[in-house]
C-alpha cells in the first residue's frame, strides 16, 4: 500500500505570531541519539531527580503493561499502567544529554496512575505539604489526582489519591493533568486541574502549606481555542488539553500556556490581578502541521494530539522555552495495495470528499452538517432536504464501507514524542 489510508485528518499549516509569542520550529528530543518515544501520549517536565545539580528529563506515557483488578472501561476496555520515565542529564543545563531511561520507582515499584485512553502518568514534583521532601503527583485518566510522598534518601511511597475538604475524591472529570500552583497569590500550593473535554478548573487550598485543604474543582473561564479545520473549510472549537500557569510574558501576572485536543499550543493572557487571575482569549503559538496520523516509518511531523506542555528556560538563554508532548495514531501497511484496488481506494476516498463538502455547502452551521453527515440525524429537515440529503448520505456509506475494507490492511501503532520549542 503506498499511500496511507486514513480518514478526514488535520491537514492545517502553521503559524508564527510576531514579538513575545514567537517561536523557533521544534526540533525532538534524543536520548543515546536516538528520538524519545515510549509508547503514548508523553507529558514531559523538567527536574533535578538525582539532585546533582543538572535538571534531568521526565517524561510520564501512556503505558503497556496490563493493570490487573480494575474493570475494564464500558468504552475503551482494559486499563494499563501509566508509568514515568527518568532521562538523566550527563550533559549540562544548557547543553543536556541523554542517555538510557529508568523508571520511577515508588514503594520498591515501578510508579504508575490508570489509564485506559487519551492520557498518560503527568509527572509534577512539588513538596505539596512543606516538610522538605519533593513529592510527585499526576492526573489519571479516570480523574482522581494520585500523590507519591517524598521518603529521605530521594524514594517515594506508594500512591495515595488526593481528597478535597469535604472528605471526598478530589475529581472533576476524567482524563485529567493537576499543575500545583500559587493560583490565588496567598502563599501555598493550589491545584490547576485541566481535563480534555470538560474545561480547566482550580482546587483552591484552604489550609496552609504544611497541611493542605484542598476545595472541590471550580471551573475556570476559558474560552475554547478557535481555529479552520482547513480540509472542510470549516471554523471549529479546540479543547483544551492542558493549562500550564507560567509568568510568559513577564508582567507579574502568571498565564496559562496551553497544548490542545487537535495539536495546537496556545497562551492565555492573565488581565486580571494577582489574587483574582482573569484571562483573555487564545492567542496561538504554534498550529499543528500534523493531526492524528503520520506514516509509520516517515519522519513525525509536529504536533500530534492531545498535547502536554511543560515551559522553562530550557536552553539557558534567559527566555521561556516550551516543552511539549504528544500523541500519533500510526499505521503500518500489512499488504500493499494492487493496482486496481488503489484505484477503488483514491475512487471512493475522492467521491467521499466531494459529497462530504457538498452537504457542508447546503448545511454551514457546523452542528446541523456534523448530525446529518456524520449521525443519519435529519431533524428539522423538510421532507424534499431528507430525501436529497439520505441519497447522499447512503452514497457517502457506500464508499466508507469500502474504505474500511482497507483499513484492515494497516496495523495501528501509537508514538508518542518530546519536543522542544525554544524562544525567538
Amino acid at each position: 500500500m503506498k499511500k496511507i489510508i486514513t480518514p478526514l485528518i488535520f491537514a492545517i499549516c502553521f503559524q508564527f505570531l510576531s514579538g513575545q509569542e514567537k517561536l523557533n520550529f521544534p526540533s525532538m528530543l534524543e536520548a543515546k541519539g536516538k528520538k524519545i518515544d515510549i509508547t503514548s501520549h508523553t507529558a514531559p517536565c523538567i527536574y533535578d531527580f538525582n539532585k546533582d545539580g543538572v535538571d534531568d528529563l521526565i517524561v510520564g506515557d501512556f503505558g503497556d503493561v496490563p493493570l490487573e483488578g480494575m474493570e475494564n472501561d464500558p468504552v475503551y476496555g482494559r486499563y494499563v499502567q501509566g508509568r514515568c520515565h527518568i532521562f538523566i542529564n550527563h550533559g549540562t543545563n544548557s547543553k543536556p544529554i541523554y542517555t538510557t531511561s529508568q523508571l520511577l520507582m515508588a514503594n520498591k515499584e515501578p510508579a504508575f496512575v490508570p489509564i485506559t485512553c487519551c492520557i498518560g502518568f503527568t509527572p509534577r514534583f512539588v513538596d505539596i505539604d512543606n516538610d522538605g521532601l519533593d513529592d510527585i503527583i499526576s492526573g489519571s485518566y479516570p480523574g482522581e489526582i494520585y500523590l507519591f510522598k517524598g521518603l529521605p534518601g530521594g524514594l517515594f511511597d506508594k500512591a495515595g489519591i488526593i481528597m478535597d475538604n469535604q472528605g471526598d475524591t478530589l475529581n472533576v472529570a476524567h482524563s485529567i493533568v493537576a499543575e500545583p500552583f500559587d493560583y490565588d497569590n496567598d502563599g501555598d500550593i493550589d491545584l490547576i486541574i485541566s481535563t480534555r473535554m470538560n474545561g480547566t478548573f482550580v482546587s483552591i487550598n484552604l489550609g496552609n502549606m504544611e497541611k493542605p485543604s484542598f476545595a472541590p474543582g471550580v471551573k475556570i473561564d476559558l474560552q475554547k481555542y478557535d481555529y479552520v479545520f482547513e480540509l472542510l473549510n470549516e471554523p471549529r472549537k479546540s479543547h483544551i488539553s492542558h493549562a500550564f500557569p507560567t509568568f510568559w510574558d513577564e508582567d507579574n501576572l502568571f498565564d496559562l500556556v496551553c497544548g490542545t485536543e487537535q495539536g495546537h499550543l496556545i497562551w492565555y493572557k492573565n488581565t486580571g490581578t494577582p489574587e483574582e487571575p482573569k484571562f483573555s482569549t487564545a492567542s496561538t503559538l504554534f498550529t499543528s502541521l500534523a493531526g492524528w496520523e503520520n506514516v509509520e516509518g516517515d519522519k513525525p511531523t509536529p504536533l500530534g494530539v492531545r498535547v502536554k506542555v511543560f515551559v522553562n528556560d530550557y536552553n539557558g538563554d534567559g527566555k521561556k522555552d516550551i516543552l511539549a508532548g504528544d500523541f500519533y495514531s500510526t499505521k503500518r501497511t500489512i499488504r500493499e495495495l494492487t493496482p486496481e484496488e488503489e484505484m477503488e481506494w483514491d475512487t471512493s476516498k475522492n467521491r467521499r470528499q466531494e459529497l462530504l463538502l457538498k452537504l457542508k455547502e447546503m448545511f454551514p452551521d457546523v452542528k446541523t452538517f456534523r448530525k446529518v453527515a456524520f449521525l443519519d440525524n435529519f431533524d428539522g429537515l423538510s421532507k424534499r432536504e431528507i430525501k436529497k440529503v439520505q441519497k447522499i448520505t447512503i452514497e457517502i456509506n457506500n464508499h466508507k464501507q469500502i474504505l474500511d475494507k482497507y483499513q484492515d490492511l494497516q496495523e495501528f501503532l501509537g508514538h508518542g514524542y518530546v519536543w522542544l520549542f525554544t524562544r525567538q
